[in-house]
């Protein structure tokens, strides 16, 4: 499923709670600044509820997008069965989901509004997930996007359709 650009709330409707809740802080956040937020405008203790499925990206060369996991929530590291703040998405990443991922951010600083995806996580050995990921677009103080916050959503796959990949060794 490519990704959606949000216009609004209206097209969230069907997501589960944490993704228009995510949408909403992101929201008014912009409403108080009266543009794109700022990085430094998040304020954990006003999202206490999400911290565990929020995610901040660095973005690196403006020329190629370079991403870099800032801050990890738990739910997502415990979904990627790894610790992945600070580290590179291409490090963690097959080459192709790093290029949808990054495709994705370069859309986003050219056309700076939010993107919602679906996906499927499959980690060997363990249950498959139907992801959801929100993409909200933060400026740096001369106005360029230079980081994307994100929220996760997940829900176990249905039974039967792809079940869990076997373990490697």
């Amino acid at each position: 499923m490519p990704p959606a650009v949000i216009a609004g709330p209206a097209d969230l409707r069907d997501c589960g709670s944490v993704i228009r809740a995510g949408y909403d802080y992101w929201r008014g956040l912009s409403a108080r600044r009266g543009t794109l937020p700022l990085r430094t405008d998040i304020r954990p203790q006003e999202m206490r509820s999400l911290l565990s499925r929020f995610i901040l990206l660095d973005l690196y060369d403006r020329d190629r997008i370079e991403l870099r996991f800032r801050l990890v929530g738990t739910r997502f590291e415990e979904l990627q069965g790894l610790s992945l703040t600070g580290r590179f998405l291409r490090e963690v990443y097959p080459a192709a989901d790093y290029e949808e991922m990054a495709d994705v951010c370069r859309q986003m600083v050219t056309d700076p509004l939010p993107r919602y995806l679906e996906s499927e996580l499959r980690r060997p050995g363990r249950e498959m997930y139907r992801v959801q990921r929100l993409m909200l677009p933060l400026a740096a103080s001369d106005g360029r996007v230079a980081h994307i916050a994100a929220f996760i959503d997940e829900s176990p796959s249905p039974a039967g359709l792809w079940g869990a990949l076997p373990q490697q060794d």
